[in-house]
Order: C-alpha cells, then structure tokens, then sequence
C-alpha cells in the first residue's frame, strides 16, 4: 500500500471515529443537557445560539463556521444574536 493510500484511510478512519459537531449540538439540545464537543464542555444555551446561527448560514459560511473551534463558534453566535 502507497503512502498516499494509507493516509486517505487513516483521514476516512477518523472522520468517522470523529463525532460531528453540528449532531453533537443537536444531541444537546436535544437532551436538555451539557456535554462535551471536541473535548469541551458546552451547555444547552450555548448549543442552542451556535444552531440557530448555523441554521441561519448560507452554505459557504456554514463552512467556515464549523471549521472554528467551538468556543469561538459560541462566542461569534452570541455576538450575532444581540
């Protein structure tokens, strides 16, 4: 196996090992409970702002905005709420 083969797997394995943020902020609004979103904690008002700035996004910024680490994607939700 090339080395170029090897790594796409490994990408493909932790993508999938990696649970996507978007679904772990609807879990927690779903269950009305904190929990933990690459390796942070957030709570039920601050997955609740972060969806429904998401929600809000166009394709092409929904992009970039995922791409942010999760406490700068709270801190730029409760920015564009006020």
């Amino acid at each position: 196996m090339s080395d170029l083969d090897s790594e796409a797997e490994t990408r493909e394995t932790d993508f999938l090992n990696k649970p996507d943020k978007e679904s772990a902020l609807r879990q927690i609004v779903g269950d009305k409970q904190a929990g933990k979103v690459d390796g942070d904690i957030v709570d039920l008002f601050s997955a609740s702002a972060i969806l429904s700035v998401l929600d809000a996004l166009s394709d092409a910024n929904r992009e970039k905005f995922m791409d942010l680490p999760v406490g700068a994607m709270a801190n730029l939700a409760f920015k564009m709420l006020k």
